[in-house]
Protein backbone atom coordinates (compact mmCIF):
# COMPACT_ATOMS: atom_id res chain seq x y z
CA UNK A 1 0.00 0.00 0.00
CA UNK A 2 2.77 2.49 0.84
CA UNK A 3 4.44 1.96 -2.52
CA UNK A 4 1.24 2.72 -4.41
CA UNK A 5 0.58 5.71 -2.12
CA UNK A 6 4.04 7.09 -2.83
CA UNK A 7 3.64 6.55 -6.55
CA UNK A 8 0.26 8.30 -6.46
CA UNK A 9 1.82 11.23 -4.60
CA UNK A 10 4.65 11.44 -7.14
CA UNK A 11 2.15 11.25 -9.99
CA UNK A 12 -0.01 14.01 -8.50
CA UNK A 13 3.08 16.23 -8.06
CA UNK A 14 4.10 15.56 -11.66
CA UNK A 15 0.59 16.44 -12.86
CA UNK A 16 0.63 19.67 -10.82
CA UNK A 17 4.00 20.61 -12.31
CA UNK A 18 2.68 20.06 -15.83
CA UNK A 19 -0.47 22.09 -15.09
CA UNK A 20 1.74 24.98 -13.94
CA UNK A 21 3.87 24.66 -17.06
CA UNK A 22 0.73 24.68 -19.19
CA UNK A 23 -0.49 27.86 -17.47
CA UNK A 24 2.84 29.57 -18.18
CA UNK A 25 2.62 28.51 -21.81
CA UNK A 26 -0.94 29.88 -22.01
CA UNK A 27 0.23 33.25 -20.65
CA UNK A 28 3.07 33.33 -23.14
CA UNK A 29 0.71 32.40 -25.99
CA UNK A 30 -1.65 35.21 -24.95
CA UNK A 31 1.27 37.63 -25.08
CA UNK A 32 2.17 36.35 -28.56
CA UNK A 33 -1.42 36.99 -29.67
CA UNK A 34 -1.20 40.54 -28.29
CA UNK A 35 1.93 41.15 -30.34
CA UNK A 36 0.30 39.77 -33.47
CA UNK A 37 -2.93 41.72 -32.97
CA UNK A 38 -1.50 45.10 -32.03
CA UNK A 39 1.96 44.97 -33.56
CA UNK A 40 3.41 46.11 -30.25
CA UNK A 41 4.50 44.02 -27.32
CA UNK A 42 2.49 44.86 -24.21
CA UNK A 43 4.67 42.50 -22.16
CA UNK A 44 8.32 42.91 -21.27
CA UNK A 45 10.91 40.64 -22.88
CA UNK A 46 12.35 39.64 -19.51
CA UNK A 47 10.86 39.23 -16.04
CA UNK A 48 12.26 39.61 -12.55
CA UNK A 49 11.95 37.03 -9.76
CA UNK A 50 8.58 38.39 -8.56
CA UNK A 51 7.01 38.20 -12.03
CA UNK A 52 8.52 34.76 -12.63
CA UNK A 53 7.11 33.58 -9.29
CA UNK A 54 3.63 34.68 -10.39
CA UNK A 55 4.00 32.85 -13.71
CA UNK A 56 5.12 29.65 -12.00
CA UNK A 57 2.65 29.97 -9.08
CA UNK A 58 5.41 29.81 -6.48
CA UNK A 59 6.89 32.27 -3.99
CA UNK A 60 9.75 34.65 -4.81
CA UNK A 61 11.85 32.83 -2.22
CA UNK A 62 11.22 29.55 -4.06
CA UNK A 63 12.31 31.14 -7.35
CA UNK A 64 15.55 32.26 -5.66
CA UNK A 65 16.10 28.77 -4.24
CA UNK A 66 15.45 27.16 -7.62
CA UNK A 67 17.91 29.56 -9.24
CA UNK A 68 20.58 28.88 -6.61
CA UNK A 69 20.08 25.13 -7.00
CA UNK A 70 20.34 25.33 -10.79
CA UNK A 71 16.72 24.35 -11.38
CA UNK A 72 15.88 27.38 -13.57
CA UNK A 73 17.35 28.56 -16.87
CA UNK A 74 20.33 30.91 -16.53
CA UNK A 75 19.12 34.45 -15.83
CA UNK A 76 20.45 37.48 -17.66
CA UNK A 77 21.99 40.40 -15.81
CA UNK A 78 21.19 43.96 -16.80
CA UNK A 79 23.45 46.00 -14.60
CA UNK A 80 22.65 44.71 -11.13
CA UNK A 81 19.18 43.51 -12.14
CA UNK A 82 18.52 39.79 -12.61
CA UNK A 83 15.96 38.86 -15.25
CA UNK A 84 14.74 35.76 -17.09
CA UNK A 85 13.79 35.83 -20.76
CA UNK A 86 10.09 35.05 -21.20
CA UNK A 87 10.74 33.19 -24.43
CA UNK A 88 13.30 30.96 -22.71
CA UNK A 89 10.99 30.28 -19.77
CA UNK A 90 8.28 29.17 -22.21
CA UNK A 91 10.66 26.85 -24.06
CA UNK A 92 11.96 25.52 -20.74
CA UNK A 93 8.40 24.66 -19.67
CA UNK A 94 7.75 22.99 -23.04
CA UNK A 95 10.84 20.83 -22.41
CA UNK A 96 9.47 19.66 -19.05
CA UNK A 97 11.38 22.03 -16.71
CA UNK A 98 14.78 20.30 -16.75
CA UNK A 99 17.56 21.51 -14.47
CA UNK A 100 19.96 24.18 -15.78
CA UNK A 101 22.73 21.81 -16.88
CA UNK A 102 20.36 19.60 -18.85
CA UNK A 103 18.54 22.66 -20.23
CA UNK A 104 21.79 24.15 -21.51
CA UNK A 105 22.64 20.89 -23.28
CA UNK A 106 19.13 20.76 -24.80
CA UNK A 107 19.23 24.34 -26.09
CA UNK A 108 22.75 24.11 -27.47
CA UNK A 109 25.12 23.93 -24.53
CA UNK A 110 25.85 27.63 -24.11
CA UNK A 111 26.86 27.26 -20.43
CA UNK A 112 26.48 23.48 -19.97
CA UNK A 113 29.58 22.83 -17.85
Amino acid sequence: MKVSGLSLLAESRREARYRKAESVIEVLNMNDRKVNETGKNGQSLAVDAAELAKLLSVSVRHVRRMDSAGKLPEPIHIGRCVRWKLSEIGSWCDAGTPDRKKWNSIKGGKNGN
